[in-house]
C-alpha cells in the first residue's frame, strides 16, 4: 500500500501572509529564519508554490508567527488574524540546538508573551553562553550591542 503525499495548496499564501504581517521583505524573512545564504528568489518560489520549503524553514516561519506548524500545512486551518502592532515590539528568543547551523539565528515572538522574569532569565542565560561577552550575547539574540546593553540596564542586570 502506497501513501501519496499531497502538497498543501495554501502553504505559499500563508507564508506570504506571515511575512507581510511581520512587515518584512523576502530577503529580511530569509535572514530571520536563518537562510542568509539563499537568494530572495527562494522565498518567492515558496510563496508562489513553485517549491516546497524545507521542514526547518516551515518550523521557523511558524515560530516567527507564534503559531503551530499544523496551521501552516493544514489547508483546512486559517492563520490567526494578526493583532494590531502584534510584531511591532518583537523580542528575540534564543533557540538552543545541537545543530551548529541553528546556533546563531534569532527567532522573534511578540514581546507581550514575556514576563520581565523570563526576559531576565533569557538575558542571563545568553550572557552565560557568551562567557559574559555582551557583543556576542547581543549577536546571539539578534540585537544591536547598544540595545542589549540598554535592556540589561533597564532590567538591572550587571555582568
Amino acid at each position: 500500500m502506497t501513501t501519496t503525499y499531497q502538497r498543501p495548496k495554501r502553504l505559499g499564501a500563508k507564508l506570504r501572509e506571515i511575512r507581510a504581517s511581520l512587515g518584512l521583505s523576502q530577503r529580511q524573512m530569509l535572514d530571520l529564519i536563518g537562510f542568509k545564504d539563499h537568494h530572495h528568489a527562494f522565498a518567492s518560489a515558496w510563496e508562489r508554490g513553485y517549491h516546497e520549503p524545507p521542514l526547518i524553514a516551515l518550523l521557523r516561519y511558524a515560530q516567527a508567527a507564534g503559531i503551530s506548524t499544523d496551521v501552516l500545512i493544514n489547508d483546512e486551518l486559517n492563520l490567526p488574524p494578526p493583532r494590531r502592532n502584534h510584531y511591532a515590539n518583537a523580542a528575540p528568543i534564543l533557540i538552543v540546538s545541537n545543530d551548529k547551523s541553528d546556533r546563531n539565528w534569532p527567532i522573534y515572538h511578540p514581546a507581550d508573551q514575556f514576563t520581565s522574569e523570563q526576559e531576565i532569565a533569557l538575558y542571563q542565560e545568553t550572557l552565560a553562553k557568551a562567557n559574559g561577552n555582551k557583543s556576542k550575547a547581543a549577536r546571539l539574540l539578534g540585537l544591536k550591542r547598544s540595545t542589549f546593553r540598554s535592556r540589561l540596564k533597564k532590567r538591572g542586570i550587571s555582568h
